[in-house]
């Protein structure tokens, strides 16, 4: 049932139907949601006056499920997940591949096995999985991937060997094409 649920959401390409969200609760409850059950537990740092983003709600559900769900399958032995999240103002020519303005930023991160840098640059690919037989289907980082550039944001990771994975997540403010700097 899970395997056809995401085969659905990643084949689909359906347009996302965006409303203004309050992101902080539902990142909250997502990642809360992927760990229940489990010996890891859910950290959490995000401001309270993180700025809205026009999104839409189920699917970004989805994006943080997978997220924190990955987090805590590296570390079966325990551990905690600390999500983080701040507001953040880009500016023309920075690093991060978005135009300029205003986005929100949302941290996953987690100390567990890490991934190998020969891994790095496939992480998102359809089908891509380093997991056993019957254990993963490769979907789940593609889904958020592509679920998170229809929202007009980005997807990054940082991970080592042995030191864990921090996945970032930048998504754009609701009423962010009035709100860039210098428009």
């Amino acid at each position: 049932r899970d395997l056809t649920r995401q085969l659905l959401t990643f084949s689909r390409g359906g347009a996302p139907v965006k409303r203004p969200l309050a992101i902080a609760e539902a990142v909250t409850h997502a990642v809360q949601f992927a760990l229940r059950g489990s010996n890891v537990r859910g950290e959490f740092a995000i401001p309270p006056d993180l700025w809205a983003v026009e999104a839409d709600q189920g699917q970004l559900n989805q994006v943080f499920h997978n997220l924190g769900l990955n987090a805590c399958q590296s570390m079966p032995d325990g551990g905690t997940v600390l999500v983080e999240a701040a507001n953040l103002l880009l500016e023309c020519g920075g690093d991060i591949p978005l135009p300029a303005g205003r986005y929100v930023r949302i941290a996953v991160a987690d100390r567990g096995a890490g991934i190998p840098r020969e891994n790095l640059e496939r992480i998102f690919d359809p089908f891509f999985t380093t997991k056993p037989v019957g254990k993963g289907t490769g979907l789940g980082l593609s889904i958020c991937y592509g679920l998170v550039k229809k929202h007009g944001g980005n997807i990054t990771v940082e991970s080592e060997p042995g030191a864990g994975s921090t996945f970032r997540v930048r998504l754009p403010i609701r009423g962010a094409e009035e709100t860039k700097p210098g428009g």
